[in-house]
């Protein structure tokens, strides 16, 4: 088992790097006030990112925030769009993405033009709504999309907004 008690004697600046397995690893810094954790997913060199990372980097209270697909994630507007709920015409959800499994696993293109969602060419409909589920702790909107264009902009919502309008 990996002794971790030396780890507060890390200097400010300093990194160690943890190989974890497949190829994740994990990154502690070393800052005035203790160490900041980054874990990054299997890339080919330490300044890659193709999934997610989870960082504690520039939290004051030193909680960590997943950023979610990060080289595949699609930007609309001010968002960061990484993945897709496809709703059909009675407002069920019919199809669910994610970006990563669609690129990497189903061999796919994924492009969302003028709104319009295409996977291979082919369009899944319109974004209407983009879900954050936790500012704090997660980076990375799911875009909702419906058949038809929406006459509105794109709303946006947060998991908490949610809770609180169904009280």
């Amino acid at each position: 088992m990996l002794d971790l008690s030396n780890l507060k004697a890390i200097a400010p600046g300093q990194t160690l790097v943890i190989e974890g397995r497949k190829g994740w690893f994990y990154l502690l810094t070393g800052t005035e006030k203790g160490a900041d954790l980054e874990v990054i997913n299997p890339t080919e060199d330490l300044q890659g990112e193709k999934f997610f990372t989870f960082s504690t980097v520039g939290n004051p209270y030193g909680a960590g925030k997943i950023f979610q697909e990060r080289t595949l994630g699609i930007q609309v507007g001010q968002r960061l769009i990484v993945g897709a709920l496809v709703l059909d015409d009675q407002k069920k959800i019919s199809k669910r993405f994610s970006w990563s499994n669609l690129v990497y696993i189903q061999n796919k293109t994924v492009e969302i033009v003028d709104g319009e969602l295409f996977i291979d060419g082919v369009t899944n409909g319109f974004l209407k709504v983009a879900f954050l589920a936790d500012k704090n702790r997660i980076d990375g909107f799911v875009g909702i999309f419906v058949p038809d264009r929406p006459e509105d902009e794109v709303k946006e919502v947060e998991m908490e907004s949610l809770l609180l309008d169904s009280i």
